[in-house]
């Protein structure tokens, strides 16, 4: 099955036995809430808009799940400039979670992000060991590589045991420092 509306499951786990992978463009939050209560145990691969589901519902509803994915909206969209806080807290706990997608090209124009990088714990996501985003550009130069937030970014990650990936999974390496 590819396309269908949420609430149209709500008879019961057994409609879909084999779901692995879901990809959700509600925006309504109400019948994706219920579609996890069913359906949540089975995801290992859950891909949904930011704030479509809260993280509290999405670590609670999906207990299996591996690989988190989020469209995010535009830097200048009324959703991103309303947050002050990550999608992630320190209350938000996922034994499984391994790998956070972040689909956006805009992603480094928001200061948000390393709000969130630092709010990551292992102690909360042991198993977390990648977050790539799809608007990652790594830099070329030494004067770019001084610029990039990307790069800060991978090395706060870095001290965490989480690698920073971009589009195309390439991990940022650490280049030796000179310290005068």
């Amino acid at each position: 099955m590819q396309y269908f509306h949420v609430s149209s499951t709500r008879q019961g786990a057994s409609v879909l036995p084999s779901l692995r992978t879901l990809v959700l463009c509600e925006h309504e939050t109400e019948p994706t809430v219920d579609f996890l209560r069913f359906h949540g145990n089975k995801v290992v691969d859950l891909t949904c808009s930011y704030g479509e589901v809260g993280t509290k519902h999405i670590f609670e509803l999906c207990p299996s799940i591996r690989i988190l994915g989020l469209y995010l909206p535009h830097p200048n969209s009324p959703i991103l400039m309303k947050v002050t806080t990550p999608f992630v807290s320190e209350n938000d706990m996922s034994n499984t979670l391994e790998k956070i997608v972040l689909h956006h090209s805009y992603l480094h124009k928001n200061p948000y992000w390393e709000t969130l990088f630092l709010a990551l714990h292992s102690r909360c996501f042991p198993s977390l060991r990648e977050i790539q985003g799809n608007g990652c550009k790594w830099p070329t130069n030494e004067r770019d590589i001084a610029k990039s937030p990307w790069v800060r970014w991978a090395e706060i990650l870095a001290e965490k045991d989480i690698s920073l990936a971009d589009c195309n999974d390439k991990k940022w390496r650490a280049r030796l420092k000179v310290i005068n």
